[in-house]
């Protein structure tokens, strides 16, 4: 997939580890793997933090074009421009309020898709994950997995609206 990356680094960004580095994998997965559906040929992406492009250069490495068309995943502040697909970012209730006031893009009315990454549901059973007991451990970090990202709307750190065509 040809690949525009664009840095627009966002101040009281969180850093890339533990549940964050996990949940911008979900919100990387989730853009590629749609967008090779959607038959992506060219995709732009804006992002918050250096630290990503390497994960974004990799995907888009790995996800051949589908079609002929173009996205657009806005994951920092950044003018809205034409495309087929557009992907957006906004930051939910977990987010610090530095994050919470970048004003959100909305290029529709409703999005195609949403995912909601890194809910209240798994932050607090993560906290189970810390308990001396190996077995309690463990069923803690299922439920952290099974309630990490959601498609129904949720509590959350991130929040990714996916918008067709309009």
């Amino acid at each position: 997939m040809e690949l525009e990356v664009q840095l627009n680094p966002l101040p009281g960004f969180p850093r890339l580890e533990g549940a964050h580095e996990l949940a911008w994998s979900y919100l990387l997965d989730a853009i590629f793997a749609d967008a090779y559906r959607a038959g992506v040929r060219r995709l732009k992406v804006v992002l918050p933090h250096p630290e990503l492009q390497a994960g974004v250069e990799l995907r888009s490495r790995l996800t051949p074009p589908s079609g002929a068309s173009t996205a657009l995943a806005l994951l920092a502040p950044a003018p809205l421009g034409q495309a087929e697909r557009i992907y957006t970012l906004e930051f939910g209730p977990l987010a610090p309020a530095s994050l919470r006031r970048t004003k959100p893009l909305r290029p529709g009315k409703e999005p195609e898709q949403r995912l909601y990454v890194y809910t209240l549901r798994a932050r607090l059973a993560g906290v189970g994950m810390r308990l001396p007991s190996p077995a309690a451990s463990d069923r803690a970090w299922r439920r952290v997995r099974q309630s990490f990202a959601s498609p129904q709307p949720a509590p959350s750190f991130y929040r990714l609206f996916i918008w067709g065509a309009s």
